[in-house]
């Protein structure tokens, strides 16, 4: 998991650098547009809140030292103030965007974007002073050329950066929930919060979970279980599914991440395997199905919950994420309760794109009854 978010993260910022050199030599046309739309900040930015401070860094140093050694962009007497200014672009970007949490993510992006743009500039206009000396360079200057002649790239950068960023983040293609403040995986930090989350909830949480039997036994229909078979009911609970899945003759396994939830199950079911673990972490036996009942916006990282999910099954095993309730108000009852230990549900169709490349999609639902994604192993 860790690996695999590593890479994208490396060549997403080798895309960036590269977006850093291009972009200048595209507008080469067009005189001073390096200090008018100030095209090399706008990829340093971004991979800053992309990729984490630490490859925003990277990508600062590298495109502006391959432009101005290759191309002659910016020269030599511009290039140590811009080497600075856009190393500090690509740190604060990454760093702020994790570090504060705004209950708004755009004054959240809003607010990174501009302290690292107002950092950048100062630190840009120190090393022009110290280079150029007080003679040739003066605050009115450092004025002039960061924030009057560049006037129409910060309204670029303003405009563009934060709406592109949030677009990207809402459709699941950019997920930071599990990263640290130097854009580094930290899933444990993050599964603490989950079990502390339904640990406190699981004393109350039958009284307020109200679905029959009856209704239960509609939405696992798609299941089609055979006797014998292997099933895991990942994100058990209380134990809410248990008392239709004992009748059907499966091997059932049961994991979940709370400690209180797990308890309250086995008190009710002692005849079944009860595992409490994060399912990232679970290592276990192979599955011919795997049920995520009222559950799935819980498993952040979805690309390796997709992954597991892979490992987990046998030759044609299937995993089941079901809901008995509309996605729009799923994530209305997140948005209040959960949204630190929760991503935003989409369609069930764009949900499932991200099973793609692993599974072929069987069925897919998505109404005021309910949600649903069957998933094949390939």
């Amino acid at each position: 998991m860790k690996s695999r978010k590593l890479i994208k993260q490396m060549v997403l910022t080798a895309f960036f650098i590269a977006l850093g050199v291009v972009l200048p030599m595209a507008l080469h046309s067009i005189p001073k547009a390096g200090t008018i739309f100030l095209p090399m900040h706008i990829p340093v930015l971004f991979c800053g809140f992309v990729c984490g401070p630490i490859f925003g860094v990277l990508c600062g140093i590298s495109a502006v030292t391959i432009s101005a050694f290759t191309t002659g962009m910016p020269p030599m007497s511009v290039y140590p103030g811009m080497l600075v200014e856009l190393i500090l672009y690509g740190f604060f970007t990454g760093f702020f965007l994790r570090l504060f949490k705004f209950k708004n993510k755009y004054i959240n992006v809003y607010i990174s974007l501009i302290l690292s743009m107002l950092i950048g500039r100062a630190g840009s206009g120190l090393v022009n002073g110290l280079i150029l000396h007080t003679a040739n360079y003066s605050f009115i200057i450092w004025v002039t050329a960061s924030f009057v002649t560049a006037l129409p790239g910060i309204i670029i950068q303003l405009s563009l950066i934060p709406i592109l960023y949030l677009s990207l983040e809402n459709a699941h293609l950019i997920n930071i929930t599990n990263e640290n403040i130097f854009g580094f995986i930290n899933h444990n930090k993050t599964a603490k919060n989950t079990r502390n989350f339904f640990d406190k909830c699981a004393k109350n949480w039958d009284e307020t979970t109200n679905i029959s039997e009856g209704e239960i036994a509609s939405l696992l229909e798609c299941c089609k279980f055979a006797p014998g078979e292997k099933v895991l009911d990942l994100a058990c609970g209380t134990g809410i599914l248990e008392p239709y899945l004992i009748n059907k003759n499966v091997d059932l396994v049961c994991l979940d991440i709370s400690k209180e939830m797990i308890s309250i199950a086995k008190n009710k079911f002692k005849e079944i395997t009860y595992i409490n673990q994060d399912f990232y972490n679970f290592i276990g036996k192979s599955f011919d199905k795997i049920i995520v009942f009222n559950a799935y916006p819980h498993f952040t990282d979805r690309e390796a919950f997709v992954d597991k999910c892979y490992e987990l099954l046998n030759s044609n095993g299937q995993v089941f994420i079901i809901h008995n309730e509309s996605k729009e108000k799923i994530n209305s009852y997140h948005v209040k309760s959960a949204k630190n230990v929760s991503l935003e549900l989409l369609s069930a169709n764009e949900e499932s794109l991200v099973f793609k490349n692993k599974f072929d999609i069987i069925e897919t639902k998505d109404n005021h009854d309910g949600y649903l994604i069957v998933a094949r192993k390939k």
